[in-house]
């Protein structure tokens, strides 16, 4: 039985020039970041181009990542810079692209989904990427070593924002 190497295996072998190694990450993580740009811009587009950007910038940095970090922490943290990078302020958030496989939820869901993302488009960008990387499973002490915060600090931001995360959806449901 043979087992399929780690994240952080499979990045030092990038380092050694393996092309295939960086192939195995992008099939392994393409799919899980497009989710997260995509719930970060709002548009398929933008998540699209920030997902190549992101990858970019996973190949062109390789010789950077220190393999005794978690591999999803850094990853997790360059596709939400390529993201901030792909999104701009003037464009029109409130009518967001809802994701093909939304055709086969309930109503309900669809609803909710979409209330959700439009409260999260409502707050502050700092507020959202803290919201957005707690939606993704990072715990409060990963997003802060990924932002260079102090844990405390990440609570603290996190309780605010689904205060005003909150605020946002009365707002929009009312």
């Amino acid at each position: 039985m043979t087992t399929e190497p780690s994240d952080n295996e499979l990045m030092s072998r990038v380092q050694n020039g393996d092309r295939h190694a960086f192939d195995e990450l992008y099939r392994r993580w393409s799919r899980p970041l497009f989710s997260f740009l995509l719930k970060r811009t709002g548009r398929r587009a933008y998540a699209e181009e920030a997902l190549q950007e992101a990858f970019l910038r996973v190949h062109r940095f390789a010789d950077k990542y220190d393999t005794d970090r978690p591999f999803r922490s850094w990853l997790f943290r360059i596709a939400a810079n390529a993201g901030r990078d792909a999104w701009f302020p003037d464009r029109n958030l409130l009518t967001l692209e809802v994701p093909e496989t939304a055709v086969y939820q309930p109503t309900d869901a669809i609803v909710a989904r979409d209330l959700l993302v439009k409260g999260l488009f409502r707050l502050r960008p700092e507020d959202r990427n803290v919201l957005l990387l707690e939606l993704e499973g990072f715990t409060p002490t990963e997003i802060a070593q990924m932002r260079d915060q102090k844990p405390v600090t990440v609570r603290s931001r996190l309780k605010r924002a689904r205060t005003r995360l909150r605020t946002q959806l009365d707002v929009l449901y009312a």
